[in-house]
């Protein structure tokens, strides 16, 4: 650092003329310390509202949705009826194999049934009034 003219350097004595000085800048050794804390917030994807999707099933065999998907809630709307729902790969329904879930009207909420990337979820109901589901696209 170079100072032009007369200066105190910390109360040590008069100095005079072009000066260099190296090393630690005494008068500016103290420092100031800023500490910035900011907010952070966690979202998960069952609580972005980006990635929730809902709907409603028509009666009888329906495809709900393509994966990736998570199936968090299910219910039969009106008449006692039974449901089924079957994950299966590819882009169309099918019951054939044993369902992954099977209920009667009771609603199903906080489920985490997963759908796969390539697969289709498919819902049987003998239902007139159908079903009402939700759930999320996952990260």
């Amino acid at each position: 650092m170079i100072a032009l003219g007369k200066m105190s350097f910390l109360g040590l004595g008069v100095v005079a003329g072009i000066v260099s000085v190296m090393g630690v800048h005494l008068a500016s050794a103290q420092s100031r310390t800023t500490n910035a804390v900011a907010a952070t917030t966690t979202v998960t994807a069952d609580t972005d509202v980006s990635r929730i999707r809902q709907g409603y099933a028509k009666p009888y065999q329906v495809q709900l949705v393509n994966g990736p998907f998570i199936l968090t809630d299910l219910a039969v709307r009106g008449s006692t009826s039974d449901i089924s729902v079957h994950i299966v790969p590819g882009s169309t329904c099918s019951t054939s194999g044993d369902p992954i879930l099977y209920t009667d009207t009771t609603p199903h909420h906080g489920m985490r049934i997963a759908v796969p990337t390539g697969s289709v979820a498919c819902i049987t109901s003998n239902s007139s009034n159908g079903t009402a589901w939700s759930g999320f696209i996952p990260y």
